[in-house]
Order: C-alpha cells, then structure tokens, then sequence
C-alpha cells in the first residue's frame, strides 16, 4: 500500500514537473495577457494544493508512527515528493514581482530586483498607459536596458499585463510613464539590480 501511494505521488510530480519544463499553460500560465497575476482563480487552487499536500505529508507521518509498520518508512518518501509539487505550481505564480499601476503612476519610486529577475506591469487603472525606459515622461531608444523597455515602451490596455525580464547587468534602470498620461505620485521610478548574494 505505502509503494502504491508513493508511486502515485511520484507519478503526479512528474507530470507537472514534465508540463513546467515543456512551458504547458495549465501548470505556468503566460506571463503575457489580460487580469491580475496570478489570477484569483490560479491563487485559489495554489493554496487548496498546498493544503492538500501539507494534509498528505502530516497523513505520510502518522502513517510511521512508532509501532506502525516495520522496514524502510517508503511513505515518507512522499513528503519530499508533496513539497516539489508545491514548488512546481508555486514558482512560475510567485517567482516574479508585479508592478501594479495606477493612475499613472507607480507604486513605489524604487524597486531592489536581481539579476535576470522578471518584473511585470499590469495595468490596474481606466486608462492606458505606457511604460519605458527614461524620465519625466520621455522615453529613450538609447539607454541601457531591457529591449523591450526602450523606445516606444510598453504600451498596457487596462487589465492588461507584460513581463519584462532585467538584464544580468548590475545597475539602475530609470523608467518612467511616457506620455501625459503620467501625472500620480511617482511618475518615475528606479529599478536597482544587484549581484544575487
């Protein structure tokens, strides 16, 4: 019974590690598109799985309890197996920062991000605003950062999101809403990369 259960486990980790490394939508879905990441509904079901994996590791301990069963404890097996499931569904939705702006504006005027950290911006006002590399509203095709930051920018519809990955260069990349759409609290903001310790 308890190689029948660990096998089972197993058998899950695979299929969702497999799905992650292959980029399958169900397990990390695009980082590209349209709402709030992760959504309400991808949080959800993230927790019920760490519930239901933490309820398995605590069954896969009582199962060895002393008096319980002689050999090797091949159910504990499963608990390492439960928390890379966890890991699995988790990373792709928590692994990043997301950016939240409003008004045109940014939340914060600083962000500390490592190296080839991804960031995304999602758009949660009315209107649409676009994000670049640059200062007070002028983006730059010249300065050093992200491809994708620079010159025209990132154009976000309302509800809208974009990733962005940060280079692997140390330093501070100045970004700003471009346009005149631009008018919150912190029009501009810094993101400082640093070395992972």
């Amino acid at each position: 019974m308890d190689r029948s259960v660990v096998a089972l486990i197993a058998g899950v980790f695979a299929v969702l590690l497999g799905a992650r490394l292959l980029g399958a939508e169900w397990v990390a879905p695009p980082e590209d598109g349209v709402g709030p990441f992760p959504s309400t509904g991808r949080a959800v079901m993230f927790w019920i799985v760490v519930a239901v994996a933490g309820l398995g590791a605590v069954a896969c301990l009582l199962a060895r309890m002393p008096g319980r069963g002689r050999g090797f404890p091949t159910l504990l097996l499963g608990i390492p197996l439960l928390i890379g499931i966890v890991v699995v569904l988790g990373e792709p939705i928590y692994n990043s920062h997301q950016v939240d702006l409003r008004a045109g504006s940014f939340p914060k005027d600083r962000y500390e991000l490592g190296q080839g950290a991804r960031i995304r911006f999602f758009n949660a006002g009315d209107s649409e605003i676009t994000v670049c590399l640059g200062v007070s509203g002028q983006c730059s095709s010249t300065a050093t950062g992200p491809a994708r930051l620079l010159s025209p920018g990132i154009t976000l519809l309302p509800n809208d999101r974009r990733a962005v990955t940060m280079p692997d260069q140390v330093g501070e990349y100045q970004l700003t809403i471009a346009g005149e759409g631009g008018t919150g609290t912190h029009r501009n903001t810094v993101i400082n990369i640093t070395e992972w310790d």
